[in-house]
């Protein structure tokens, strides 16, 4: 594949905050109309679900994957001298 049809498939990405991704996910939830058919309609466990949203645990990866959100580690390069 030509690289400009390349960057054109890869969506584009942006760095977010775990609080946006919660955020994401409260308004799926209120979108589904509970957090009971959100988690059907995902497929994720309503136990992650329900921690995820009380901040008792961080989103778990199917939870990231149905807002459209993944994990990632970044590095950060610093300055030497």
């Amino acid at each position: 594949m030509p690289k400009e049809r390349l960057e054109e498939a890869r969506p584009h990405a942006r760095l977010v905050s775990t609080e946006e991704v919660v955020a994401r996910i409260r308004k799926g939830v209120r979108e589904a109309g509970s957090q009971v058919a959100f988690a059907r309609l995902h497929g994720v466990h309503e136990g992650d679900l329900s921690n995820a949203l009380r901040g008792h645990r961080p989103p778990t990866t199917s939870l990231m994957a149905s807002v459209g959100a993944r994990k990632a580690i970044v590095i950060e390069e610093r300055a030497h001298g």
